[in-house]
């Protein structure tokens, strides 16, 4: 593929509100400094390095004449995704480091592989080429050692690099399906708030952390950044399903189930295969049975990737959704009419105060677009009640049932019982 013409094929859309401009040296040294000078140890894992270094090898002789433009579309992906507590540094050629002070590492890791992704996929469009490397580690690091680089001369970037590479240990593939080894698949309930019902469950990981805890999602689970690791785990998480249903099927009941898959595993040509190959072993009537929810939509996710995606999902499926951040309500618009269900979102942990705004403007944009609203992963029985004022369809989290092994039957759930286990 002709990288220029990929490039020059991506139309050009009206700039949507950014941030502040990208820090620069000095605010970014400053903020580092302030974050790594505190009491609590950081993780290289909230630092991150995202090298684009291949894709201007790509272009060739070609890159002078793109990438003013290039670069700038590497910023705003970036600057989209940064809250208000994060920091970035352009560094030499195109590594851009990322600091995350408030995301766990594993949290870090998706976030910045959404960012490559989007970039990638821009500038080269080819779902393919592995043309964006991520480094960051986990381990435990001295805040010492870490101003220490902060302070260095030379390129930051190569020297926070360096300091990640002396603490981290780059797990094989055969270690990172050991890790999915470790991980359990259970189903939680979905409350149709209208019908006041449970007939839907959606299927997460759980996993055990070293102290003995169980946490839930996929921030517990390190490694989704490799997108082959992420198929390896779609397809376990998809087996569990399939084997889910044909329990109840055999016992000719007939529950709903909620399937999250990463959009790059229904994307890219030979894992869809793979995974589609490994569904179409159920009867089309319990493939029915499931609603497909798709990872990973971001507030430039374009409407032609899912063109692609729906055809080869909805004929073996009851439905499907796809997961946007909550705040990407400017998004929202171009996914009416093109056949998903309902957009899904997740809920922020440990978030209330102003959670119902943000909440009604993600279900008015959607509504506005014909689609109804999932919220994942409510905690509180308060932030649910935000949610139903909100007006969410449907709602799944530890405030409306824990995660079990083998759903039964479909429940009646009102606000009576939401009260109730407040």
């Amino acid at each position: 593929m002709n990288p220029t013409h990929a490039f020059s094929a991506v139309p050009d859309r009206p700039a949507a509100p950014l941030p502040a401009p990208g820090p620069e040296p000095d605010s970014f040294e400053s903020r580092a400094r302030e974050i790594l000078g505190g009491r609590e140890p950081v993780t290289a894992g909230k630092l991150h390095l995202v090298s684009f270094a291949k894709i201007k090898e790509r272009f060739g002789d070609q890159w002078l004449q793109v990438a003013p433009k290039a670069e700038e579309l590497m910023r705003r992906a970036i600057e989209r995704r940064l809250q208000p507590v994060d920091v970035y540094r352009k560094g030499a050629d195109l590594d851009f480091v990322l600091l995350f002070p408030e995301l766990t590492p594993q949290e870090g890791r998706l976030k910045c592989a959404q960012i490559a992704e989007e970039i990638t996929r821009a500038l080269v469009a080819d779902l393919g080429a592995d043309v964006a490397q991520i480094d960051a580690g986990a381990a435990v690091v001295d805040s010492k050692s870490m101003l220490a680089v902060i302070q260095r001369d030379g390129d930051l970037a190569e020297a926070i690099s360096g300091e990640i590479a002396k603490v981290t240990t780059v797990s094989s593939k055969e270690d990172n399906s050991a890790a999915l080894d470790h991980v359990r698949f259970l189903f939680r309930p979905i409350w149709d708030v209208k019908r006041n019902a449970v007939f839907n469950f959606f299927c997460v990981p759980m996993v055990k952390t070293q102290g003995g805890q169980i946490q839930a999602g996929e921030a517990a689970i390190d490694g989704l950044a490799d997108r082959k690791f992420r198929l390896d785990y779609d397809l376990r998480l998809l087996k569990r399903v399939v084997d889910e249903l044909m329990r109840v099927g055999a016992q000719d009941r007939r529950l709903l189930f909620t399937i999250p898959v990463h959009v790059d595993t229904v994307s890219f040509g030979p894992f869809r295969t793979e995974y589609l190959r490994v569904w179409r072993e159920l009867p089309l009537s319990l493939q029915r049975l499931a609603v497909f929810d798709l990872v990973g939509g971001s507030e430039g996710f374009p409407q032609s990737r899912l063109i692609e995606i729906l055809p080869s999902l909805k004929p073996v499926s009851r439905a499907v959704t796809l997961r946007m951040p909550v705040s990407a309500v400017q998004s929202i618009g171009r996914f009416a009419h093109v056949g998903l269900h309902a957009l899904s979102t997740e809920a922020i942990s440990n978030r209330e105060e102003g959670a119902q705004a943000e909440f009604e403007k993600f279900v008015v944009a959607t509504e506005k677009a014909h689609l109804l609203t999932y919220l994942h992963g409510i905690r509180t029985g308060s932030l649910a009640l935000a949610a139903v004022g909100a007006g969410f369809s449907f709602i799944d989290g530890p405030a409306i049932g824990s995660a079990e092994v083998n759903p039964k039957d479909a429940l009646r759930f009102s606000m009576e019982d939401l009260d109730a286990g407040r």
